[in-house]
This record gives C-alpha cells, structure tokens and sequence, in this order.
C-alpha cells in the first residue's frame, strides 16, 4: 500500500507526535514493507529523523497545534482563507495515488479542507481514510462561538471524508463531541509496534515481581504543560520541605530535553525528588516509567475534562496505577470501562496534592493489584495488530 500520513502537528522530534510516527514507521514501513510520505508541519525538519523509512515532507503552514483567533472562524473571509492555505499545502494534486490517508490526530480545519478536496482525487471512494478524533474542539476554541464552529467543522470534515472515501473514525475515549451532539466511535489507542509492544509486557512482568514494601514512587512523565498540574506537584513538595517534613512517597520526574532547568530546580527541593530531562527513544520512556510504583495524571479538568491522556493506557499496560484528578471525566470513564479499581482520584487542588503525597504505602496497594490485573488487556488494546485490522489497513 501507500499511505500518506498526515500529521500538521508534527514539527519536531520530541513529543507524543514524534513518538507515534516512530511506532507507524516502524510498524508500516519496517515490517509490513508499505511506502509511507508524512505531511508534516512546514517547521519540520527531516533531518532530526535519522533512521526514519518513510519520507518526511514539510507541509503545512497552518500547524495542527495552533489556535486560530476566535475572529478566524467566525468571520466567513477569514475562515476561508485559512481553508484556502490548507488547500494549497494539501491539495488533491499532491494526496492522490495513495490507498490509504492516516490522520491519528486530527485537526479540525485540515480535516475540512481534506473533506472538501476528497472529490477531486482520482476515484476517491477506493480510498480508506482513518481519523483519530483525539483532541476535542475546545483544544484550539478562544470562546464558545469558537468552540461550537470547530465542532461544526469536525462533523463535516467527517461526514465529508465519509462521503467521498472509505472513512473510519475513531477516538482514545470511545465518543466525540461535534459541538453540543456527543457520537459513539470505536476505542482506540496510538498503537505500538512488535518490537516495543513485546517490549511492553515484558517490562510488566517484571514489574509485577518487585516488592511492595517500603515507600512507593509516583512517577510525573511527559511535557510539563501547566494543564498537567506540575505546579501543584511542585507547590506540595515545597510546602513539605519548607516544613522539614517527610512524604509518604518518592516523587520521579522524567520530563523531555529542554527542561534541564526546571528539574535541576525540582531536585534543590528536596533529597526524595528525582527529576531529569533528556531525550529518549519510545522504549527508554516505557522502560522509565516501568521503575515507577504510580503515575501521576492529576491534569487539570479545564483542559482534561472531555480529553483523554496517553500517558493513563501507556501506565496501566505497564500495571500502574494512575493519580486523576476528579472532573477529568474521559479518562475516568476510560478507567471505569478497562481498568476499574486501578485508580486514585483526588481533586486538583494543592490540599488534595498534599494529601496523595501523605497517603500511606498500603493505601495504593489495592490499586496497583487492579492494574496488574488489567494490564494484559490494556497490551492487547495498545496493540499495532489490532489497531491496522479495526482501520482497515493490512
């Protein structure tokens, strides 16, 4: 097959972007031997990819991450000319000749302007298109006009691709709001490869084997965003250390290359904090967060409420249990759905924080006993196999 992989977010190495075309590039390219071109944003630069088989194009000038002002998609001139940019960068001209379109993430106004141009590719109905709805409207709304016009440009973007090709749409959370109207969709998970999907249940069982006593680590992994609650965490450990107190557990904080300051601050707090920054492969960062007992996604409802975490699956096919703040309501439903019990809820506040950092080992240990048990299902649901077979890609 060839595919094209359309990710306008993708701009650099590093990021959740960046680690999930390692694993479809691995998986696609490497060992099923299909013929992959990645549309990538404009900023991307190929040769941060050493390694990569497929072929990097910078495209977009529009990067799928960026939050157009609220007057962009009200005002019709505006939009239009937007929409007109996208087009230009992915024009039917350039997407034709592939069997396949793979969209893990998708972005509202590309998925538009894609829809739009689908009729004019050569026989657009052999085409499969697959899109991850992973990230809700709200992500990219200045305000709730915005808000309502990015679900509107989802749902035509969807029934559009639908119309015109052999559209599949999927999400992390098992549904999708397109404006006020919420749709069930299939649940799936960015997949991993053979190599580190093996990897993954090795490292769980031998996690299961380490003992329980002693103090447990709860570990903080992934891009400090300020929705992911680093300043409560950071705000607890001060106030304990101010205090010359102890907490009931160690804190690990393994942040990627370029926070290098913020953890050697994280580490001058106290001794029982151990934070680094560096970059490091897919298999690394499973590997890292297998040393944990727990992690941490205490995220902030206002931005995590409809939203789901990749970091929770990744934590649980490991068989940790998982820190959530209460009012995150997808990742808990996703919780209760695949691996209930294997949780701690707190609020997102800095008493609740203090709170879960006092919480004594016995306490998390029901919880860790949940995820272990879960894990074997959240590997299979992690799985490349599974994912390429529900999409339709062979």
């Amino acid at each position: 097959m060839k595919i094209a992989y359309l990710d306008p977010g993708l701009s650099g190495r590093s990021g959740h972007n960046a680690a999930m075309l390692a694993e479809f590039d691995e998986a696609l390219v490497g060992e099923r031997g299909h013929a992959m071109t990645v549309f990538g944003s404009a900023r991307l630069d190929p040769r941060e990819f050493p390694g990569l088989r497929a072929e990097l194009r910078p495209a977009c000038r529009l990067d799928g991450y960026a939050r157009p002002a609220a007057a962009d998609l009200t005002d019709p001139a505006r939009l239009a000319q937007l929409l007109q940019t996208v087009s230009e960068d992915l024009p039917p001209s350039r997407l034709a000749g592939f069997d396949a379109w793979l969209m893990p993430t998708a972005y509202p106004l590309h998925l538009l302007a894609l829809a739009r141009g689908a009729q004019a590719c050569p026989a657009p109905r052999a085409l499969r298109s697959v899109l991850g709805l992973l990230l809700p409207g709200a992500f990219w709304a200045a305000d709730a006009a915005s808000q309502q016009r990015l679900g509107a440009a989802f749902a035509e973007g969807v029934q559009g691709l639908g119309a015109a090709t052999q559209a599949f749409a999927y999400s992390e959370t098992g549904h999708f709001h397109f404006g006020s109207q919420r749709v069930a969709l299939a649940t799936l998970l960015p997949p991993l490869a053979t190599a580190n999907a093996s990897r993954l249940a090795e490292l769980a069982v031998a996690s299961a084997a380490r003992d329980e006593d002693g103090p447990p680590t709860l570990g903080f992994f992934g891009t400090p965003f300020g929705s992911k609650g680093i300043q409560l965490l950071q705000q607890a450990a001060q106030r304990l250390a101010a205090a010359g107190r102890m907490p009931a557990c160690r804190l690990r904080i393994r942040l990627p290359q370029g926070y290098e300051q913020l953890c050697r601050h994280l580490q001058q707090i106290a001794p029982w904090i151990d934070a680094k920054s560096r970059s490091t492969s897919n298999a690394e960062y499973l590997a890292e967060m297998a040393e944990v007992d727990a992690v941490w996604a205490l995220y902030d409802p206002l931005h995590y409420g409809d939203k789901m975490s990749g970091i929770v699956p990744e934590a649980l096919s490991l068989g940790k249990p998982v820190l959530v703040a209460e009012g995150c309501v997808a990742i808990q439903e996703f919780l209760e759905r695949h691996a209930p019990g294997a949780f701690i809820a707190a609020g997102y506040d800095l008493a609740s924080v203090q709170a879960v950092l006092a919480l004594e080992p016995g306490h998390w240990r029901p919880a860790r006993r949940c995820a272990r048990s879960h894990a074997p299902l959240l590997q299979q649901l992690k799985g490349m196999d599974r994912y390429l077979a529900v999409c339709g890609i062979h």
